[in-house]
C-alpha cells in the first residue's frame, strides 16, 4: 500500500510540473522572471527534491528505488527544459 501511494505522489508531482509546463512553455532566458513564476519555479524545485527524498527510504526495494530515481530524472529534465538550468 505505501509503494501505491508513493507512485501516485510522484505521477502527480510529474504532472504537475507537465502542466506548468504546458501552461507557459515560453524561453525564459531572455525574460525577467515575474513572481507568479519565481514560486513556481520553487515548487519545481521542492518537488524534485521530495522526489529525491523518498528515493532515499530505506524501506523501498532496489526495484521501486530505480523507478522512484527515473522519475526524478525526469522531473530534473524537464525542469532543465523549462527554465534553462539545472533545478
Amino acid at each position: 500500500m505505501e509503494v501505491k501511494k508513493v507512485i501516485i505522489v510522484l505521477i502527480l508531482l510529474a504532472a504537475g510540473l507537465g502542466i506548468t509546463y504546458l501552461k507557459d512553455s515560453a524561453p525564459h532566458s531572455d525574460v525577467a522572471e515575474s513572481g507568479e513564476e519565481k514560486d513556481t519555479k520553487v515548487k519545481d524545485r521542492y518537488a524534485i527534491t521530495y522526489c529525491w527524498e523518498q528515493y532515499e527510504r530505506k524501506s523501498l526495494t532496489d526495484e521501486e528505488k530505480r523507478f522512484i530515481a527515473g522519475s526524478c530524472e525526469k522531473m530534473e529534465a524537464k525542469f532543465e527544459d523549462k527554465y534553462g538550468t539545472k533545478p
